[in-house]
């Protein structure tokens, strides 16, 4: 009776043991020590590269989204020592210089600037690269299918003049 009893015992204890082992070579979280809190506007991070970005490097992103470009600013100025990296818009960038609300970039972050544009770097409001590195540039527009709408043509100086 003892040997079933202990054979039960170890057999629970492998399966809970090879269970648990499976699941973490599956799902590999990173310690604490590797966190990196972001803020961003809603939308920004998408979940498949946050997911990607955490298997590929074994850092934790701890994302959290706020809904509009104003609410982003209100709370990097309010609550900005809460977070390893804020995606702020370019155009707000120089006030918060201003207000010296960031600490210089680290050496390994200053050596990935060759993989940036020379377009991005040395910006009027940054021209050290002391504070900031781009993450991304856009450009919106508009594509429309001319077989589906038609449109009278409209010339720059049509469009600058307020013609309707």
């Amino acid at each position: 009776m003892r040997i079933f009893i202990m054979a039960v015992i170890l057999s629970f204890l492998w399966g809970a043991w090879w269970g648990l082992s499976r699941y973490e070579r599956e799902n590999p979280r990173a310690p604490k020590a590797g966190e990196v809190r972001v803020l961003a506007e809603a939308g920004y991070f998408n979940p498949t590269f946050v997911t990607e970005f955490e298997n590929n490097y074994k850092i934790h992103l701890v994302v959290t989204e706020v809904k509009t470009p104003q609410e982003l600013l209100r709370t990097t100025l309010s609550r900005f020592q809460d977070y390893d990296l804020i995606e702020l818009p370019s155009f707000a960038l120089k006030s918060f210089l201003i207000e010296n609300i960031f600490v210089p970039l680290e050496a390994p972050a200053t050596r990935q600037f060759s993989n940036i544009s020379v377009d991005f770097q040395r910006l009027d409001f940054d021209p050290e690269n002391k504070y900031l590195a781009a993450l991304s540039w856009s450009i919106t527009g508009f594509v429309i299918n001319t077989k589906m709408v038609s449109a009278t043509p409209e010339s720059l100086s049509d469009l600058l003049q307020l013609k309707s």
